[in-house]
């Protein structure tokens, strides 16, 4: 057999079908590195484009022809392209995740099968897609590339495409780290905000009288003053979320007074609707209250949200420094850290998402997973504002002394 030698610098073929399984075409088919699968036209107007398009004209003389020197200039510095070991382990994680071999997320249905050769192969794309973006580095964006070289059949494709937009949206700059941060931060705050609210709140006394339960409050130690001209009132502190407890007001509860023998008589029941003043008003409006199963006691704004609060005593038992207001402040250099990590993957992110082999839908969506970080860690310095407001404002109300710290 006559062999001739070609100066072929790529080849590219079109089919109307995928190779079946017993065709005796996986060699040469697993040699074909980038594949396009084009589905039939479905947008209206792409469809009548084609419908009215006329043929094209002959363009071989204004095409851009490629010199033998600067291919071989190109093959030299694509070479010298690096894979950082972030990238390397990304695509390292796709490939156990196509072999089901990953511990982390769901799996995929079956086993997806990449030769060594295609994974090399591909490596050499990802190169030649950081040179042409004029970087010296594989990145995250270059990844994208993959969704076209590692399929084999449609279903495969899909599982794919799938794989990485996932990897995209979690994985890129880091975010499945920040997100790792942002959540134990987040559970740090509720569980320090649950423990305020359960061991602080109010905790009544109860005892069984023939078939019914009645509650007590217990009012040694408690602070009664007289408001607005009236004796016998006493105080209890918002130790949950402020909220607005009457419709069409815009005043939040910081705190409340009420008639200690008039409440004292009417929560027996484990719940009452009585008169009392809302933070420093002179007009009395009706608040409802009630006690939950663990006995504590609740305030409900006008949408019936139970909010905890807390019975003003002269001499509580638990110091809400100590216990609160310290451990809280401790976590504001895990949020500022956690804030520098996302501005900086912000930052490094913009330095790679111009890529002319990538859709700009593709960036985009990782543009607004990195946009979701912000906005979670927002919501948690949010939740961390308000409730180190109201263990100060409730320090205060109990006389504790307390240092605010910037």
């Amino acid at each position: 057999v006559d062999h001739e030698t070609v100066p072929m610098r790529v080849l590219v073929a079109a089919s109307n079908e995928l190779p079946g399984e017993d065709a005796g075409l996986e060699a040469l088919y697993d040699r074909m590195l980038l594949r396009l699968y084009l589905e039939p036209i479905q947008d209206k107007r792409n469809f009548k484009a084609m419908l009215t398009q006329k043929p094209m004209k002959n363009v071989s003389g204004s095409v851009k022809r490629v010199s033998n020197e600067e291919f071989e200039y190109w093959q030299k510095h694509i070479n010298d392209v690096t894979l950082s070991e972030h990238c390397f382990e990304l695509i390292y994680e796709l490939k156990l995740f196509l072999e089901q071999k990953n511990t982390r997320g769901e799996m995929i249905e079956a086993p997806i099968y990449v030769s060594d050769r295609r994974w090399k192969k591909s490596m050499r794309l990802l190169q030649a897609c950081a040179y042409f973006n004029g970087r010296t580095e594989v990145s995250e964006t270059d990844l994208f590339i993959l969704k076209d070289c590692i399929w084999h059949d449609l279903a495969s494709r899909e599982a794919i495409n799938e794989a990485i937009y996932n990897f995209a949206r979690h994985r890129f700059c880091a975010q499945q780290e920040v997100t790792q941060k942002i959540q134990k931060i987040r559970s740090k705050l509720t569980q320090l905000d649950s423990d305020f609210t359960d061991r602080f709140a109010t905790r009544l006394v109860s005892e069984v009288m023939l078939t019914k339960i009645r509650y007590k409050l217990d009012t040694q130690s408690l602070q009664v003053e007289s408001i607005n001209g009236l004796p016998g009132m006493c105080k209890l502190a918002i130790i949950g979320e402020y909220d607005i407890l009457e419709e069409g007001s815009n005043e939040k509860a910081k705190w409340l007074h009420v008639g200690l023998d008039d409440f004292q008589k009417q929560i027996r029941s484990g719940s009452c609707l009585i008169q009392g003043y809302v933070n420093d008003r002179v007009k009395s409006v009706w608040l409802n209250f009630s006690v939950n199963e663990h006995k504590h006691l609740f305030v409900h704004n006008f949408a019936n949200k139970a909010i905890p609060i807390a019975m003003i005593k002269n001499n509580a038992v638990l110091n809400i420094r100590e216990n609160w207001i310290q451990p809280l402040q401790a976590s504001l250099q895990e949020v500022q850290e956690i804030e520098s990590n996302i501005t900086k993957n912000q930052h490094d992110f913009s330095s790679i998402n111009k890529n002319i082999f990538v859709g700009h839908q593709h960036i985009e969506d990782v543009s607004k997973s990195l946009g979701a970080l912000t906005i979670s860690l927002n919501q948690v310095k949010s939740h961390k504002e308000s409730l180190e407001t109201r263990l100060y404002e409730t320090a205060k109300l109990f006389k504790q002394e307390v240092v605010i710290e910037s």
